[in-house]
């Protein structure tokens, strides 16, 4: 639906980042990646680097009442609670359910989601080969790469006493010892729910279109991927007028999202008056 080529792969160059990604190597088979289709648009070392804490608020630009010469003014207005949220494992593609290849129960605290974006984008029918970018939040990172002992991970724990454990008890707690000077993902519960405005106001060329939203969300691979999408198609813009777009972003109950366009007609029933 909509490239990403403003993102380009980051390419570690110093030798941390090196060793940063061989740990991620060694630590992530296979059967973990299965939605690693594509190399990976943002790199390793950007992965490891904590961003500022940013507010996960997405905000849209005020515009002057009426759209500007020779435009017409797509106003997508939103119902419902207007709230997103993602989670740890967020992917669309999960292994299957039960032992991996290797013996060892898939972790349920495993995170693979690093960060999201909303974005709104459009085609016209008169050139269909271009997609428009009309809007495009910030990247809300919601997980970053830290060293495990860093985080109290990896070390020895006192021993309260003699502890008996079973044998497959034994493999799993071999298979889940973590090196502590390995990269681990660290989980950022405060940035993981965003709430949508009421309205984002866009200006276009007169035309007839189709319009994408998406929330993408930022694997541990370092892909991009879509999540959730929501889309209208034969939505009408003319010069001059405003054209409303009813849309519907709702964080329901057991962590259903709904993000969908219900319709778009014109605002002004009447086309304005052209000077003679």
């Amino acid at each position: 639906m909509l490239s990403r080529l403003s993102r380009m792969m980051v390419a570690p160059t110093a030798l941390v980042a090196v060793l940063l990604a061989l740990t991620i190597m060694a630590q992530a088979p296979a059967e973990e990646n299965p939605e690693v289709d594509d190399p990976p648009q943002v790199g390793l070392e950007e992965l490891a680097t904590a961003p500022p804490p940013v507010i996960p608020t997405i905000q849209a630009a005020r515009l002057p009442p009426s759209p500007a010469a020779d435009k017409g003014r797509l106003s997508l207005t939103f119902e419902g609670n207007r709230r997103w949220c993602t989670f740890p494992d967020d992917r669309v593609v999960k292994p299957p359910a039960g032992l991996t290849s290797r013996g060892a129960r898939p972790d349920r605290n495993a995170v693979y989601t690093f960060g999201y974006q909303f974005t709104v984008a459009a085609v016209a029918r008169a050139r269909p080969a271009e997609t428009l970018l009309l809007f495009e939040s910030p990247v809300f990172r919601t997980a970053v790469y830290r060293q495990a002992a860093k985080v109290g991970k990896g070390m020895p724990k006192p021993q309260g006493g003699p502890t008996i454990v079973e044998p497959q008890d034994q493999v799993q707690l071999n298979m889940s010892r973590i090196d502590p000077a390995s990269f681990i993902p660290w989980w950022q519960e405060q940035y993981r729910c965003t709430t949508l405005p009421e309205t984002i106001d866009l200006d276009l060329d007169p035309g007839t279109y189709d319009v994408y939203m998406a929330f993408d969300i930022l694997l541990k691979s370092g892909s991009w991927t879509h999540r959730t999408i929501g889309f209208g198609t034969d939505i009408a813009v003319e010069a001059g007028r405003t054209t409303r777009v009813d849309a519907r972003a709702n964080m329901a109950a057991g962590a259903r999202r709904e993000l969908e366009i219900l319709g778009a007609g014109f605002a002004d029933p009447v086309a304005p008056a052209t000077a003679p």
